[in-house]
């Protein structure tokens, strides 16, 4: 389920689009769209081409930045603003460094025979088939190492 913004929107088709029905649109990749309705749930998107009015998935696009109205503050200025010091690497995520994996030995688990003892009482037919079952599959695992 994809956060979309507030409708209207625009978006552009990152991938070809064909309708199977007769109530959604085509996409033609890199053209703009402007949604102007959704589906609530992030899935499908509404918008209107050339006269039609149709649905696509929105995981077919994606939203394009609208552009940053200018502040009264900057509008009023007459100097450019001043070229930016700050390196792209630091405003980048910063991934956490990974963890060393230790190779332990691992650890011997109980004993397979606890929880068959352990049901005897209830079922010995199946308890025995398991025990055998067992036991022949723990001498296969104990002889391949």
């Amino acid at each position: 389920m994809a956060t979309l913004p507030p409708v209207p929107f625009k978006v552009k088709a990152l991938a070809p689009y064909t309708p199977t029905s007769a109530t959604e649109l085509a996409l033609v990749v890199g053209e703009i769209y402007e949604v102007t309705n959704t589906d609530g749930k992030g899935v499908w998107v509404q918008s209107q081409v050339n006269g039609v009015v149709g649905w696509f998935p929105f995981n077919y696009t994606e939203v394009v930045a609208a552009p940053a109205a200018p502040s009264p503050k900057a509008a009023s200025s007459s100097r450019p603003p001043a070229p930016s010091t700050s390196s792209s690497s630091s405003t980048a995520l910063k991934k956490k460094p990974k963890k060393e994996k230790h190779n332990h030995p691992k650890k011997p688990g109980p004993p397979i025979k606890s929880h068959v003892e352990k049901n005897k009482k209830n079922h010995p037919v199946t308890v025995n088939l398991q025990s055998t079952f067992l036991t022949h599959f723990y001498d296969m695992l104990t002889e391949a190492c």
